[in-house]
């Protein structure tokens, strides 16, 4: 079994990343009743070589496959 690979933005940046959804968080707006989801991405040397490695908040709207 292959673990699927995903494209994205970092958060508040224009870095591209190819990793791992690790996480997703959901949560309530300060002080308001919409709910939100943000996206963890985990980098590594495996999905990225010579990549940002680490953990990232990534931007929902350009999460994608990577093949």
């Amino acid at each position: 079994m292959e673990i699927q690979k995903y494209k994205a933005k970092i958060l508040d940046s224009d870095q591209v990343v190819i990793g791992y959804i690790s996480e997703t968080r959901k949560y309530l707006g300060n002080g308001c009743y919409s709910a939100g989801t943000s996206y963890v991405m985990s980098v590594t040397e495996k999905s990225m070589p010579n990549g940002n490695y680490g953990t990232h908040l990534v931007d929902e709207c350009t999460i994608e496959k990577y093949n």
